[in-house]
């Protein structure tokens, strides 16, 4: 990803990621981490709503809704953190 500031010369991510900017780094890891946990909690908690389900619908049924829901969900919350990246770096 290559920014652009306001002289419109562009600066690479390596700059960005060099060893004077540490907290640089801190910043963009652990949103990645938050967003990591974020989904592993939405997984685990609709593989067990999943799993209720398969009392009340056949298994087939239920697994291919929770497959697209976990699946919109994730490119839900994927695609927004893109986007905030994009807009505030």
């Amino acid at each position: 990803m290559i920014h652009a500031n306001k002289n419109g010369t562009a600066e690479s991510l390596k700059l960005r990621l060099s060893f004077k900017g540490k907290g640089d780094i801190l910043e963009d890891v652990i949103p990645i981490f938050v967003v990591v946990g974020l989904i592993v909690g939405l997984v685990y908690t609709l593989a067990h709503i999943a799993a209720y389900f398969n009392f009340v619908i056949s298994n087939t049924a239920s697994a291919v809704v929770a497959f697209v829901f976990v699946g919109l969900v994730i490119v839900a919350v994927v695609g927004f953190f893109i986007y905030v990246i994009i807009v505030y770096h």
